[in-house]
């Protein structure tokens, strides 16, 4: 069972890593 607050985090997590991803696919 996840507070709104640790989905939150995980969501934000989950983006960032997407825009690196899109974004600097070299950095990778």
């Amino acid at each position: 069972y996840y507070t709104i607050k640790d989905l939150l985090g995980m969501f934000i997590l989950l983006l960032l890593l997407m825009t690196l991803v899109l974004f600097f696919p070299d950095l990778l």
